[in-house]
């Protein structure tokens, strides 16, 4: 087994029914997160094994 460790968190924005996020798919506003952590801690990959 690989060691794993935590190098940043952030979250998706929290809105209301049928408010400005309604638009967006799950994986739309989750791409954004991972996009902003690549950017934040300099991880160039995030891979599964």
């Amino acid at each position: 087994m690989k060691d794993v460790v935590i190098v940043g968190a952030l979250r998706t924005p929290i809105g209301c029914f049928r408010g400005a996020l309604a638009g967006h798919s799950a994986v739309e506003l989750g791409s954004l997160v991972v996009k902003a952590l690549i950017e934040r801690t300099g991880v160039s990959c995030i891979c599964g094994g």
